[in-house]
């Protein structure tokens, strides 16, 4: 695999995975978070969830998966140290991930319910979990790259 096509294959597989996300957390959007009606409620996550499994297994990016993890496991003594730099950038990814989880997660007991909140406070939540999506998906595309780029240095 090229490093060209393991970039493509990252950049994809990440759009691929904030679709499928996205299409799984749109099940907890607070009340009137979207208009009612059966094109809200099903026809628009059912399709986006198809079409990002489609893009994550068309993409390459289960190979790519596969591949890295092969590669880990041959390096070098320098490219394993140049890997463990990459832990913490992870780690701090997976926290922002949590966060995002969270924040959608906690909208529909916001919306009032509960003795706090609003409709108002709970689309807030809800649109800011979905708007950090893509960003997790940036910055875990990024930390792709760069193991990519350390994986494929002649040494």
């Amino acid at each position: 695999m090229t490093t060209d096509r393991r970039r493509r294959a990252a950049v994809v597989g990440g759009i691929a995975l904030v679709m499928i996300a996205g299409a799984i957390l749109w099940r907890l959007a607070p009340d009137r978070a979207y208009p009612s009606g059966l094109f809200y409620s099903l026809i628009i996550p059912v399709s986006t969830f198809v079409v990002g499994l489609m893009l994550l297994v068309k993409s390459g990016f289960i190979d790519l998966l596969n591949t890295t993890r092969v590669e880990r496991r041959a390096a070098t003594e320098r490219q394993k140290v140049e890997l463990a730099r990459l832990v913490r950038p992870s780690i701090a990814l997976v926290m922002m991930l949590f966060l995002t989880s969270a924040s959608v997660w906690a909208a529909p007991m916001a919306d009032g319910r509960f003795g706090w909140g609003g409709t108002a406070v709970a689309t807030y939540l809800y649109y800011a979990g979905l708007a950090m999506l893509p960003l997790v998906s940036l910055l875990g595309t990024l930390l792709r790259f760069k193991e990519i780029d350390i994986l494929t240095q002649q040494i």
